[in-house]
């Protein structure tokens, strides 16, 4: 999924990326100029937890300092074939690096999300 966001000030502006750098599903995170100065491209493990990820982790469903934003939904890339993922040995964090807490999400009680990688919640194969 690519992300664009128009953020309204340069402090939020490195709020965000600062966040979203550590990120396990993140595979790019650039400031750009243009309509938009944020770019973002994520990758989930299937349909339902992209859902989530667009509702409630992306870079669209944060809130303050943001002016507009839009999401991107594609498939599989074909270059590069494979991307990067950040596996996250631990998995014991409570709340994800976008301050997100897994176990109080109802996408994820309802089996409509994996849960985030880095932490304990995370029920996918990485």
């Amino acid at each position: 999924m690519l992300a664009n966001a128009e953020v309204e000030t340069p402090q939020r502006l490195r709020e965000l990326v600062n966040m979203f750098s550590k990120c396990p599903r993140m595979v790019f995170l650039a400031m750009t100029t243009g309509a938009y100065n944020l770019m973002t491209i994520m990758v989930a493990e299937d349909a339902d937890t992209l859902n989530a990820i667009i509702e409630r982790c992306s870079v669209r469903a944060r809130t303050g300092g943001i002016r507009r934003s839009e999401a991107i939904i594609g498939e599989a890339p074909a270059v590069p074939k494979y991307l990067p993922v950040k596996i996250v040995a631990t998995k014991t964090a409570e709340d994800a690096p976008c301050g997100i807490n897994c176990g109080r999400c109802l996408r994820y009680y309802e089996k409509k999300c994996l849960g985030c990688p880095s932490t304990k919640y995370y029920r996918g194969p990485l």
